[in-house]
């Protein structure tokens, strides 16, 4: 679902017709028949943002600054929970790359990727998830990236 309005989100007779358009993006009742759900992005059609992609896949809304012909929501699909689009974007993403053995998930022996937030994606409102902000990155146990607001 483009941000940018370049996506297939809103007036659905236009592109697809109300018969397919109620059946976009369909990872709610996918998950919810047991399949695994991979996250990825479609960058450099849509903004380079794993937040938003979140936020779209729990509520299945674009961005209010899409413009009113992309405000509608996207299909009839239930959308997923936050913990199967963080799955769908960690653990689920490295199993369809075949790199589940070394990452997905923080255990022993795998790489310690990993980041900190500003806010926990869980608790708040669904429509904040795409104003999460990294706050430090961990890359291979060590860090990458930290805020001015994070000490090292």
């Amino acid at each position: 679902m483009g941000e940018t309005g370049t996506g297939y989100c809103g007036q659905p007779g236009k592109y697809l017709g109300p018969a397919r358009f109620k059946l976009v993006e369909p990872s709610g009742f996918l998950a919810g028949a047991g399949a695994r759900i991979a996250y990825g992005s479609d960058w450099p059609v849509d903004p380079l943002n794993e937040w938003f992609a979140l936020k779209v896949g729990v509520t299945r809304m674009n961005s209010p600054s899409a413009g009113a012909d992309y405000q509608a929501r996207l299909g009839e699909d239930r959308g997923l929970t936050r913990q199967q689009a963080l799955r769908a974007i960690t653990m689920n993403s490295s199993y369809e790359l075949h790199q589940d053995v070394d990452t997905g998930s923080l255990e022993p022996g795998k790489l310690a990727d990993l980041i900190v937030l500003d806010r926990n994606v869980l608790e708040i409102p669904a429509d904040q998830i795409a104003e999460t902000k990294v706050l430090r990155t961990v890359v291979g146990g060590r860090i990458v990236y930290s805020a001015d607001r994070v000490g090292n």
